[in-house]
């Protein structure tokens, strides 16, 4: 194990990484955070000790608090559990969806494997019932090659043909596995069958609400993308020239200097290039920015002498 010494010259920045590592790890339980640095969006404070702890510790079956605080009862009835989690049916531990009926007890009163409270467990969107109706599986598990249901029944063809993806998801050509719409036509196949880059597939699918075509018809991606220096159509008709000169910045936005990349006017003359063609550093510009905001510092100071 670990000495004091080994950590004695480490800097608090570098100690905090390698305290995030190790839990992340599970390589020690024992480390934890002060309360002074305890972030309470994420981290649960022991009763005693002023120690913190991360969040998804609590009610998890295992003391983690040295008071063993966050497997305090009352509190563990009331909490809710993060998301893709569920309560155990004595209402006191949370496990992963994915442990429910799995063929292993995650639940101290072994609930997790009684078949009827698996079947009366609801999936969360995005995920559906496998065919015994015990286990829950994700949407993109479904006829992806890996078995995640323990009937099997997420690699079977009429299954997986039946069943919807949901609204952020396509079908693949095959009518089989379900895809992150983002992730069609985006120049990496996600399907097995590969029609996810099909070039007529893909022109045939709709955008996703909120999304429009690239030019060649195949790519959907963010219109706030479009004319911000970088290309996010493979056939980077999302930056074409002509194009961005006609297109009108959103709001809180301005032009460069050649027209065509819209930029946040707070990122002037800071120091980073944000403009392609690099005007938003613009030495000249620069210089009579400072000066104009000089001269309004002096005016503002001549004001208050003015009133006092």
């Amino acid at each position: 194990m670990y000495s004091q010494d080994t950590f004695k010259d480490l800097s608090w920045d570098k100690m905090k990484y390698l305290l995030s590592t190790l839990f992340v790890y599970g390589v020690c339980n024992f480390f934890s955070v002060s309360k002074a640095n305890c972030d309470p969006w994420f981290q649960f404070s022991c009763t005693i000790n002023d120690i913190c702890i991360e969040k998804y510790q609590r009610c998890d079956g295992k003391n983690d608090c040295i008071d063993g605080s966050d497997e305090e009862q009352t509190m563990c009835r009331a909490i809710e559990c993060y998301a893709e989690h569920v309560k155990c049916q004595n209402g006191l531990q949370c496990v992963d969806l994915r442990d429910i009926c799995d063929g292993d007890n995650d639940c101290a009163d072994q609930s997790d494997e009684d078949e009827n409270f698996c079947k009366a467990n609801k999936c969360p969107e995005d995920f559906v019932k496998c065919k015994d109706d015990l286990q829950c599986v994700h949407v993109l598990e479904l006829c992806n090659g890996r078995r995640g249901c323990r009937d099997g029944s997420d690699e079977n063809k009429d299954f997986c043909n039946e069943t919807k993806c949901g609204d952020q998801f396509l079908k693949c050509k095959d009518d089989l596995q379900c895809v992150f719409s983002p992730h069609m036509c985006n120049g990496y196949s996600d399907c097995r069958d590969k029609s996810d880059e099909d070039e007529e597939f893909c022109k045939a699918n709709k955008c996703e609400e909120g999304l429009v075509k690239c030019k060649d018809g195949i790519e959907c991606v963010n219109p706030r993308f479009k004319c911000d220096g970088d290309y996010d159509c493979n056939d980077r008709s999302d930056e074409d020239e002509d194009t961005c000169k006609a297109k009108k910045c959103e709001e809180g936005l301005v032009k460069c200097k050649d027209g065509i990349t819209c930029v946040n006017p707070r990122f002037k003359c800071d120091g980073d290039y944000d403009c392609n063609d690099r005007s938003d550093e613009d030495e000249d510009t620069c210089k009579e920015t400072k000066r104009s905001f000089s001269d309004f510092l002096g005016y503002r100071k001549m004001e208050r002498r003015l009133q006092s």
